[in-house]
């Protein structure tokens, strides 16, 4: 947003003097947000940049959480509070133009002021409290929270990522751009870095294009199948936790009682399933995720090792079980 939140239409800190929010930019921010959250999307937000562009409130009467980003502050708690669907980033860069003591400040009085919460984050620091995202750096820079340079490696980061804090959500708030020089994101490295992020537990991921990035992608299909095997199905399911005890070679996600996995096997021809802990027979698909969203029945499936032969050598997803809500009945006890 930068300083469009003082004046719509500017975004440096040196080309206006206004010191009060501007109506017109939550105008226009309470329609993405609604407008997305209707279509079933969420929004997530910068609300600067970095200071080399004077996207920053640094210039603004009192810089950094001074009297009219103070102001600011509840304006947005007031304004863009109420509304479902949308979460915050302080910023790019911000190693060079502020500190973690500032960034918490701003995230304390926002959460004192909302009333309704949303999750904020600082990419690359470490904010205190409830409702704050893990939000990486991507440059391995000497921050609190950062992937290697031009990371995440592989689905082994992601995985120590999020295991090196289980009360909180992580976000790569790194810009995963189509082709990004230095990064590997090509369409198969695109597509995979969504697939090792699911199934590492949920890493949330910043995708789409940078300015110099060639657009369309050439293969947008991979990533309709991406949703649609997960979200359209419901097969993201908050007590899953991954299991790679039951697969060799594979990734496994599945749920607490194993009424419902999935494997993930990337240039594979056989799957290996160890089905064993599963309370009898299920139903089972398996998806090529290098096509558009095709399910081949390959079960009923017993509880007993399995090895699948696939058709041909790719990247493949199985998915175990019905993925149905539970009834109360069927909810673990402690």
């Amino acid at each position: 947003v930068n300083n469009n939140w003082f004046k719509l239409g500017v975004r440096e800190h040196n080309k206006h003097n206004s010191e009060n929010p501007d109506p017109s930019a939550f105008r226009v921010l309470e329609t993405i947000i609604g407008t997305v959250h209707a279509s079933g999307g969420r929004v997530h937000i910068w609300a600067w940049g970095d200071e080399a562009r004077k996207w920053t409130p640094r210039g603004v009467p009192g810089g950094i959480n001074g009297r009219a980003d103070r102001r600011l502050q509840r304006y947005i708690a007031a304004r863009l509070g109420p509304l479902p669907g949308w979460t915050m980033g302080y910023g790019f860069d911000l190693h060079e133009w502020t500190n973690t003591k500032q960034l918490n400040n701003w995230a304390a009085y926002l959460h004192e002021h909302f009333g309704w919460q949303h999750l904020l984050c600082a990419r690359g620091h470490l904010l205190e409290g409830p409702s704050n995202l893990n939000s990486y750096d991507g440059f391995g820079r000497n921050v609190a929270l950062t992937a290697t340079r031009h990371g995440p490696a592989d689905y082994e980061e992601i995985a120590e990522d999020m295991d090196g804090d289980l009360t909180r959500p992580h976000l790569y708030e790194e810009r995963h751009s189509y082709k990004r020089e230095g990064f590997n994101l090509d369409m198969d490295g695109t597509r995979r870095l969504l697939w090792w992020e699911t199934m590492a537990g949920g890493m949330g991921g910043f995708f789409g294009f940078y300015p110099d990035s060639p657009h369309p992608y050439p293969n947008p299909v991979q990533l309709r199948t991406h949703y649609t095997f997960w979200h359209t199905n419901n097969r993201f399911r908050l007590d899953m936790q991954r299991a790679n005890r039951l697969s060799k070679g594979a990734y496994v996600l599945s749920d607490d009682l194993n009424e419902n996995c999935v494997f993930y096997n990337e240039d594979a021809r056989l799957i290996r399933m160890d089905l064993s802990e599963m309370p009898g027979e299920q139903r089972a698909i398996a998806v090529d995720t290098k096509k558009e969203y095709k399910e081949i029945p390959i079960g009923p499936l017993a509880d007993e090792k399995v090895i699948w032969e696939a058709p041909y050598r790719s990247d493949w997803a199985i998915a175990i079980g019905d993925f149905r809500e539970r009834t109360a009945s069927h909810v673990a006890q402690p």
